[in-house]
Parts: structure tokens; sequence; C-alpha cells
């Protein structure tokens, strides 16, 4: 391919806006590749199944997780379905609701609060802006703004469907 001095070059955006804002400075609207991205979820010491730790990395493969810090890109139900796995493993745990330690941990309640959380941050971050003059904010802050916007509805959505 021949690429010539002023020749338009076109780049394939497929990636969520995530990626664009924190690296590039911009979102898409209508991004189809668009997710909310949990990087803090993960097994701990004190978590049942880490008191095995060779069955811990058998069940973890199994269900095809290699790290005990997955990062989880949610925007569909196959996404959700993913951390409800990893949440499964997390609690030693083989069905939807399993009694852990005498308490019973249901596998979609323990995913809904963590969007749940999400969802609540997202809200405070939403209302401090609607207290300050929007059209005294830059376009970085207004495209913040945005993919707060976007990551809400997104988490709204499967919340929804959970």
């Amino acid at each position: 391919m021949d690429v010539h001095k002023g020749d338009q070059i076109f780049e394939n955006y497929g990636q969520p806006n995530y990626i664009y804002f924190l690296y590039h400075g911009f979102i898409l609207t209508d991004n189809a590749h668009d997710c909310v991205l949990f990087n803090d979820i993960k097994i701990l010491r004190t978590d049942p199944v880490a008191q095995n730790v060779p069955s811990m990395w058998a069940k973890l493969n199994s269900a095809g997780f290699y790290s005990i810090n997955p990062t989880f890109c949610m925007n569909n139900d196959k996404s959700v379905d993913r951390l409800k796995s990893f949440i499964r493993v997390k609690y030693d745990v083989s069905s939807s609701s399993s009694s852990f330690h005498g308490n019973l941990i249901n596998v979609e309640n323990v995913v809904r609060s963590i969007i749940g959380a999400r969802l609540v941050r997202l809200d405070s971050i939403k209302g401090r802006s609607e207290q300050s003059e929007s059209s005294r904010m830059n376009s970085k802050k207004n495209m913040m703004l945005q993919q707060v916007e976007n990551e809400h509805e997104i988490l709204t959505s499967l919340w929804n469907r959970i």
C-alpha cells in the first residue's frame, strides 16, 4: 500500500472509550466496543479459595482465569457471566447460591453489589458536576462527564438484567 503526503489515513477504533480517554484525550459516541473497566476485583488471602493454593489455581484455570486479579470489561451478559464465574471461584461456591462460614453467598447479589457500588460513585461524580457551571468547564472535563454518563448507562442496563 502506497501512502503519499496528504493522503487520508483511516484507523479502526476497536477499543473501549476508557482507553481513548486515558491515552488520547477523546471518546467516541456510539462506540460498539465501549465497556466499564473493573480492575479491582481480586482473590485475597482471606478468601475461602485461597486457603488451598494449588486447588485455587486449578479452579481459576478451569474457569478461564490466569490471575487472582483479572480485569473485567463489563458491557453485556457474557461479561456479567464471566464476573459471576470469578465470584464463584473467589467464594469457593459451585452454584448461584451457597453457604460460606454460615453465610449465604448469592453470586447474583455479589455482582449486583459490585455494579451498584460503581453506580453510586458515578452518581456522586454526576451530582458534583451538576453543581458546577457546565459552560465554564473545559472540553476535557465535559468529555470525562460524558464518559461517566456512558458508563452509568452501561451499568444500569447490566444491573436491570441481573
